[in-house]
């Protein structure tokens, strides 16, 4: 059994994949969200998921989605900008 544990990779001085295996939320993309403190928060896009704070059970696909309530709670979101 391999297991791999990452918090950060950088690529180009760039948080490309962020994981807060504490609360369970997941950022691929860089401007992930790392002031969210919900739990099981999926983002993948460049700043997908900024705006959400306490949020927990969000899957947000896209990019720069800014707007988002921060208490966002049980959605799945595609959309850019």
């Amino acid at each position: 059994m391999l297991v791999l544990t990452i918090q950060t990779l950088r690529i180009d001085n760039v948080d490309a994949v962020k994981f807060d295996v504490d609360n369970f939320n997941y950022f691929f993309g860089p401007s992930g969200n790392e002031t969210m403190t919900g739990t099981n928060n999926l983002s993948i896009g460049k700043g997908a998921s900024q705006g959400i704070t306490t949020g927990s059970g969000n899957t947000v696909i896209g990019s720069n989605i800014a707007t988002l309530n921060s208490a966002l709670e049980n959605n799945v979101i595609l959309a850019n900008g």
